[in-house]
């Protein structure tokens, strides 16, 4: 029954995340092709100011709700689960309205580091404490196993936002841009919080202080592994329009949008992953900790090497359909992040471990470490090479990242590093043809050849 459950809550959670995943890809599309590249790019760094700055909340607290909620259930422990809830939605407003108020008082400055108009930027603010709810919210459905009520309130919320989003292209209110993100999150949250509404009321627990003591240093050490692997995206389009005009920034972020929809199904079994290996090492069963970890890496590889490697075979004729010939300079850059992304959707099992065990501060270390070297190179990088020292910078940040966790994964639950071996190579080989074979039909036959 658990795994039949564990099966059925990664459906569920890849349908809602195609859905939520839609949301922010077709967004990106619209305002792209309405609006064009350069519009594109001061609505991207708009956002991703006001993401980045929601981190301190929607970084640290949810993957904390998300496992001590499910290790209380194992323990039989309700009432302690239900206070990690309230504990969470108490300081992450406090924290996320506290960072909302830095916002307006300091947004003349950030719009002018990073060039964005402050009536865009303005209107994004009120993102930073909705984004921060959000995730509590949607990450204490999975901590209660209730990813099907989870479901079940992203389908109404994401279709009040393609409504709000049809509304703005209809009557041009181009100047609110992200309202409907404003009213998903907040349709998200009020639902929610009924849903909860007994969780929220439930009976206070005697061990407040050792709770919150455990709660407040795994949110800490969540924060930092979680800031550094969620802030690369929003950090490189923030650095990119700090250097490069906003048409180049509109291209970077045309080919991160298509990224994101390839990494809905690996996000799904993540999220899914992590409090199942909560729920188990509550119970100790380090054994079938160890065998779930094999097991979902081998069939997520073969799983991404898939469809990667036919994103980056049909590349071209993705973004042509999507965002038009004027966004051909995105296509390598779309090509470069699929390959580049194997690597980070495969090691989702491996981090959902170690996160969900004792062992959260070393995906957390790997992260801040390899977010630094990413700062680091960019700083050199993008003003010589421009876009392409985007990549070649995201590119050391992940391999440093991931390499020290699938190391302590070896080491701690028995990863099998040959599983990485025996799939990589042929993403790799087809990135490779891509970019020495210049026409199409070559390139399509030898990779068809070595993907089957």
């Amino acid at each position: 029954m658990a795994r039949e459950k564990l099966i059925k809550d990664t459906l569920l959670t890849l349908i809602a995340l195609v859905i939520f995943g839609s949301v922010n890809f077709i967004f990106n599309v619209v305002v792209g092709r309405v609006y064009g590249s350069a519009y594109l790019g001061v609505v991207s760094t708009a956002l991703s100011t006001s993401l980045l700055l929601s981190y301190a909340v929607s970084t640290s607290f949810p993957g904390a709700v998300s496992k001590y909620i499910s290790e209380y259930l194992g323990r039989k422990r309700e009432n302690n689960a239900d206070y990690i809830l309230k504990l969470a939605l108490k300081y992450g407003i406090l924290i996320a309205s506290i960072i909302t108020i830095f916002a307006i008082i300091f947004s003349d400055y950030l719009c002018e580091i990073f060039n964005m108009p402050k009536d865009i930027f303005m209107l994004s603010v009120p993102i930073i404490i909705l984004y921060g709810v959000y995730m509590i919210l949607k990450m204490a459905y999975y901590g209660y196993r209730n990813v099907k009520k989870y479901f079940y309130n992203e389908l109404i919320a994401d279709t009040l936002f393609f409504v709000a989003l049809i509304m703005i292209v209809f009557f041009k209110w181009k100047t609110y841009v992200f309202i409907p993100y404003i009213i998903l999150y907040s349709i998200f949250i009020i639902s929610a919080l009924y849903f909860f509404r007994k969780r929220l009321k439930s009976k206070s627990t005697s061990e407040k202080r050792y709770i919150q003591k455990k709660f407040f240093a795994f949110a800490g050490i969540s924060f930092v592994g979680t800031f550094s692997s969620m802030s690369m995206r929003s950090l490189s389009i923030m650095l990119s329009s700090y250097y490069l005009p906003p048409a180049e920034v509109g291209y970077l972020s045309a080919a991160f949008a298509m990224g994101s929809i390839f990494y809905l199904f690996p996000n799904a079994v993540g999220r899914v992953l992590m409090p199942a290996f909560s729920f188990e090492y509550g119970k100790g069963k380090r054994k079938d900790i160890e065998s779930l970890i094999n097991k979902s890496t081998e069939y997520l590889a073969l799983f991404v090497t898939i469809i990667n490697s036919l994103g980056i075979m049909f590349a071209w004729i993705i973004i042509y359909i999507f965002y038009s010939i004027k966004y051909y300079n995105s296509i390598f850059l779309f090509q470069w992040l699929l390959c580049l992304y194997w690597i980070a959707m495969v090691g989702r099992p491996a981090i959902s471990a170690l996160s969900g065990t004792k062992y959260i501060h070393i995906p957390n270390v790997s992260g801040i470490l390899g977010l630094v070297s990413g700062i680091v190179f960019w700083i050199f990088l993008i003003p010589i090479y421009g876009v392409i020292g985007v990549l070649i910078g995201y590119s050391i940040s992940i391999i440093i990242d991931l390499s020290i966790t699938f190391f302590y994964s070896w080491k701690h639950f028995h990863f099998k590093f040959f599983i990485i071996i025996r799939h990589y190579w042929a993403t790799i080989t087809i990135f490779m043809i891509s970019i020495i074979f210049k026409q199409f039909s070559h390139q399509l036959l030898i990779s068809f050849i070595i993907l089957i």
